[in-house]
């Protein structure tokens, strides 16, 4: 069974256990399952096919990345430490259409000539975020993620990762941790690197 199945497996059976919690709120399995069903459908109008995504550890990065999986949509993780030079690599080689962000301005700073300057707003929980607009062209449809390595010896270098990919890691994290329904994951690097990702 796929983890959105799983998901909603457990929205049915357990709506109320907490998914997500965070300093300030928490997210049932029901409003997990709803945030992300909605958000599924902004991704599918928008007809984006790669979206980065320019956002600190937090509930929204969990949701958009459910969403883009759920919608088809490449997502592009941008590390938080990448240099204005790496990102701009990032949205290039990735054909970037778009970056949600919760800092526009840094962003706008870090992406130059890869943004089309072109903002709207994005309310998702207690916040909103930039849906900022790039100049890509999109890629091949079957990828999941393109993550991207330091690039601390040139440039970063992209892998483009299919969710049948992902998956098998994925569950064999979980087997291999025995984590269990009482169990939390404390996220403690930036979600945009793989293996916390």
């Amino acid at each position: 069974m796929g983890m959105l199945l799983k998901l909603a497996a457990h929205a049915r059976v357990t709506p109320d256990t907490p998914a997500l919690a965070w300093n300030g709120g928490r997210l049932g399995y029901a409003a997990l399952a709803q945030e992300v069903e909605a958000l599924t459908r902004k991704l599918t109008a928008s007809g984006v096919r790669v979206l980065g995504l320019d956002l600190d550890n937090g509930p929204a990065w969990a949701l958009l990345d459910l969403a883009a999986l759920a919608a088809g949509v490449t997502l592009v993780p941008i590390p938080p430490f990448f240099s204005p030079q790496q990102v701009r690599h990032c949205l290039q080689q990735a054909g970037g259409q778009a970056v949600i962000s919760d800092n526009p301005d840094a962003l706008a700073l870090r992406g130059g000539d890869r943004l089309s300057g072109t903002i709207r707003q994005l309310p998702l929980l207690d916040q909103t975020l930039a849906w900022v607009e790039a100049r890509g062209a999109g890629m091949p449809a079957g990828s999941a993620k393109v993550t991207y390595t330091s690039g601390t010896t040139g440039e970063p270098k992209g892998v483009m990762l299919a969710w049948e990919q992902i998956q098998p890691v994925v569950e064999s994290l979980a087997r291999s941790t025995l984590a269990g329904p009482a169990d939390r994951h404390l996220a403690l690097m930036p979600l945009a690197v793989l293996l916390e990702n």
